[in-house]
């Protein structure tokens, strides 16, 4: 806890210290606000402020790219696509037809989120075609490929679209760097690539060598530590993939510090003690697993199914097994059993059947 506690303390204070970079004051405030409802989990309070914000400024991508962000967001949780035991998987950044990770996303959703994202990069674009010395919409243009690359990534184990996006993003977000180089929001996602980069099968990184494109797993990390710390506004997206990739390198007690911090500061989440329970689990802690469970049960039922939150049968299949962990049987056959008479996903019935 006061390991956790002092993590929320330097990030606090990173961010009262944090290069704006290309962006103004305002545009700082805007992309907190609507970052801060994505993850208290308030996707129409996001919508509306992005809708909002598009139609005081027609021209402006910055309303399209946070638009269409707080949607994949809000498919993302809902399917549990970035789930820790989801990214630590052997299989994550495989690509092989039978046995990639592949999830499919809301057909409305995703048509809504290609389009966005398409009149977000064209507005970009022709702002840098006008002024090729307009970093704020190049650093845009950067997420809003960023954007594509998560997505296509995360639900469909598409690593030839999510790398080519990607590179997108790198050289965007690579040239905002070189103009401001104090602004740590562009780290996060050439961290990211780094990371990914070192990560993919030999093919890609074949690929990217030939293309001049190394990837570095440590320098990846150390790029995201970085943007966590010092970031203007994506801080909590920088804390996020730390959890995500400290998991992956087995570095559970600083995932968990990690994930703790940011429960901290957005207690109404009903994501995080998903993965707060999964990493408890890594480290031999299954009663205290068991607890998070429970209590997000309890939560749950005040929630009356909000979108993004997950449903009532996969957290009682999540606290089953953790029973079945702790050696507790008949208490997970009970539990089990629940699960598949409770509510929710039809995978998550069938995987607790």
């Amino acid at each position: 806890m006061i390991r956790a506690a002092l993590f929320t303390l330097v990030c606090a204070a990173a961010l009262s210290a944090a290069s704006n970079g290309p962006f103004s004051e305002t545009d700082v405030k805007n992309a907190r606000a609507i970052i801060d409802a994505i993850y208290r989990v308030q996707y129409q309070k996001a919508i509306g402020l992005c809708r909002s914000l598009a139609a005081a400024a027609p021209d402006d991508p910055l309303p399209d790219v946070f638009l269409a962000r707080t949607l994949w967001q809000q498919e993302i949780s809902a399917k549990q696509a970035l789930a820790l035991s989801r990214f630590g998987a052997k299989d994550f950044f495989v690509e092989q037809q039978s046995i990639r990770y592949k999830l499919e996303p809301d057909r409305e959703i995703e048509k809504e989120f290609d389009a966005i994202t398409d009149k977000a990069i064209e507005k970009a674009k022709k702002r840098v075609l006008a002024n090729p010395n307009d970093h704020r919409s190049w650093f845009l243009m950067g997420l809003a490929y960023q954007n594509l690359a998560t997505f296509k990534a995360s639900f469909q184990g598409g690593w030839r679209q999510a790398f080519l996006a990607g590179e997108n993003t790198r050289r965007a977000h690579q040239r905002v760097l070189a103009r401001y180089p104090d602004f740590a929001d562009a780290m996060l996602s050439l961290g990211v690539y780094d990371h990914v980069a070192g990560s993919v099968n030999w093919f890609y990184k074949a690929w990217g060598l030939i293309l001049g494109i190394h990837g570095d797993k440590k320098r990846g990390i150390q790029r995201i530590e970085t943007a966590a710390r010092e970031s203007a506004f994506l801080g909590p997206d920088a804390r996020t993939m730390l959890v995500l990739i400290y998991s992956r390198e087995q570095r559970y007690r600083d995932a968990l510090d990690t994930l703790n911090a940011l429960h901290q500061q957005y207690p109404e989440n009903c994501l995080i003690p998903i993965d707060q329970a999964t990493l408890l689990i890594e480290l031999n802690r299954p009663a205290e697993a068991i607890a998070r469970y429970r209590a997000l049960l309890t939560s749950l039922n005040t929630r009356n199914g909000a979108r993004g939150c997950p449903g009532p049968n996969l957290v009682l299949r999540h606290l089953g097994m953790a029973q079945r962990w702790s050696g507790d049987l008949p208490a997970s056959l009970e539990t089990l059993t629940q699960a598949v008479a409770a509510p929710g996903a039809p995978q998550e019935t069938l995987l607790a059947r």
